[in-house]
C-alpha cells in the first residue's frame, strides 16, 4: 500500500511540475507575464505590439510594463485579499467575494487567539503526561523520538 501511495505521490508531482512547465512556456510563447494580470480593457499583447527591431522598442517595453506593475500593487493593497473556501472560486460573485473575505478578516484574530491557546494547553498537557514518567522512560522517550527525526531527516535527503 505504502508503495502504491508513494507512486502516486510521485506521479502527481511529476504532473504538477509538468502543468507549471507548460503554462509558463506558453506565457513566454503569448508574451503574458506569470503571475500579472491583465486589465479586461488593455489587449492582451500591449506590450508585443512595439516592433523590437531597435533599441528604442525594447526599452519602451519595459517602462509600460514597470508602470503596469505598480497600478496593480496598488490596486491589491486597496482591496481586502483572502484566500476562498474549496470550490467557491468559480461559484461566487465579485461582491459575495468580498464579502468572504471581510468575514475572513473579522474572524482571523478570534482563531489566532484561540489558536494560541490551544497550542498552550497542549504544552501543559504534555509536560503533564511527561511528569508521570520515570526518569528511564522519559529518556527512552527521548531516545525513540531521536530516531525518529534522524530517519525523517534520513528520508528526506534521499529525495
Amino acid at each position: 500500500m505504502r508503495r502504491i501511495a508513494g507512486f502516486l505521490a510521485t506521479t502527481r508531482i511529476a504532473w504538477v511540475l509538468l502543468g507549471a512547465a507548460l503554462f509558463v512556456t506558453a506565457c513566454a510563447l503569448s508574451g503574458v507575464q506569470p503571475g500579472v494580470a491583465l486589465a479586461a480593457d488593455q489587449p492582451a499583447a500591449a506590450g508585443s505590439a512595439q516592433p523590437s527591431g531597435s533599441g528604442q522598442g525594447a526599452g519602451a517595453q519595459a517602462t509600460p510594463s514597470k508602470e503596469k506593475k505598480s497600478t496593480s500593487k496598488k490596486t491589491k493593497a486597496a482591496k481586502p485579499r483572502g484566500r476562498l473556501p474549496s470550490y467557491f472560486g468559480g461559484v461566487v460573485t465579485d461582491e459575495q467575494r468580498e464579502k468572504i473575505y471581510a468575514v475572513q478578516n473579522e474572524f482571523e484574530p478570534k482563531i489566532k487567539e484561540l489558536s494560541l491557546k490551544l497550542d498552550s494547553l497542549k504544552k501543559e498537557r504534555d509536560e503533564k503526561i511527561l511528569a508521570l514518567l520515570t526518569p528511564e522512560q522519559r529518556k527512552k522517550i527521548d531516545d525513540l523520538k531521536a530516531a525518529a527525526k534522524q530517519s525523517r531527516e534520513k528520508k528526506e535527503g534521499s529525495r
